[in-house]
C-alpha cells in the first residue's frame, strides 16, 4: 500500500517530512505514481536534485517493478558513472536509452515540492519486447510508455 494509503489523516508536510527522512537516510527516495485511465504508472527519485544531478524517471512500469532499476541507475549516477541524455545504460541486465526530460517539474512534483521548479530529470527509456524503442515506427507499447522528452534533446 502506497504511504498516504497508510497515513489518510496525514497532511501533505507530513508526506514530505517522510520522504525527507528517508532522502536523509538513503541518499534518495523513489516516488511511484499510480496509473489511471490510459496514463499510465511511473516512478522517479527524489533527492539526487540535492547533490546538484537531475531526478531519474521511468514511466510505464510500476514503482515495484521499476525500483531496481532506478535505485542502481541512481547509484551509478552519484558515483560519477556515464549516464548522459542521448547515451544509454545497462541496469541490471536491462538496456535504457537515457532521455532528457522536456519540463521535470510538470512529472516530479515531489522533487519540486522538496526543491522548487528548478528540478531538472533524465527517462529512463526502455524497449519493447521486440527491442524496438517508442521513437521507431513499429514501436509495439506506444500507449504504454510516454517519452517526457526528446531523442538526443
Amino acid at each position: 500500500m502506497c504511504w498516504s494509503c497508510d497515513n489518510p489523516t496525514a497532511t501533505m508536510a507530513d508526506a514530505l517530512r517522510s520522504m525527507q527522512g528517508l532522502i536523509d537516510e538513503h541518499g534518495w527516495a523513489l516516488q511511484g505514481v499510480e496509473g489511471e485511465g490510459k496514463r499510465p504508472p511511473f516512478t522517479y527519485t527524489v533527492g539526487l536534485t540535492r547533490r546538484g544531478l537531475p531526478e531519474l524517471c521511468i514511466t510505464g512500469i510500476e514503482g515495484e517493478r521499476s525500483a531496481p532499476y532506478l535505485n542502481e541507475a541512481a547509484r551509478e549516477l552519484v558515483s560519477g558513472g556515464e549516464i548522459r541524455p542521448g547515451g544509454s545504460v545497462h541496469v541490471l541486465g536491462m538496456h535504457f536509452e537515457v532521455v532528457e526530460m522536456a519540463y521535470a517539474p510538470a512529472h516530479l512534483n515531489t522533487a519540486v515540492n522538496l526543491y522548487g521548479d528548478t528540478i531538472t530529470g533524465w527517462q529512463l527509456v526502455w524497449p519493447d519486447r521486440h527491442g524496438r524503442w517508442p521513437w521507431d515506427e513499429q514501436w509495439a507499447e506506444r500507449w504504454a510508455q510516454p517519452l517526457l522528452g526528446e531523442l538526443n534533446a
